[in-house]
């Protein structure tokens, strides 16, 4: 056999197969999908739950521990310029 007959040669594929592949594929592909939403949803119906279920809003706690943070902070300035005068 020559190079120009290695050349020439063509790649034989068979059909149905590679459209089973593909179908398959695309059948994975939206199952995967649907799991993706199906989870998503479940998750976002718990986290609304969790937060109704909560005595404060989110900004209130955050507000909270932020004036916890400041004082904190302000306590420690002052014992440090307490012991360092």
């Amino acid at each position: 056999m020559t190079n120009n007959e290695v050349a020439g040669a063509k790649l034989q594929v068979d059909r149905r197969l590679l459209t089973a592949s593909a179908v398959l594929i695309g059948v994975g592909g939206a199952l995967g999908f649907a799991g993706m939403m199906l989870g998503g949803s479940i998750v976002l119906t718990a986290g609304r739950k969790w937060m109704q279920q909560m005595d404060a809003s989110p900004r209130e706690l955050a507000t909270l521990k932020w004036q916890q943070a400041n004082a904190a902070s302000r306590a420690g300035k002052q014992a440090w310029q307490a012991a360092s005068s």
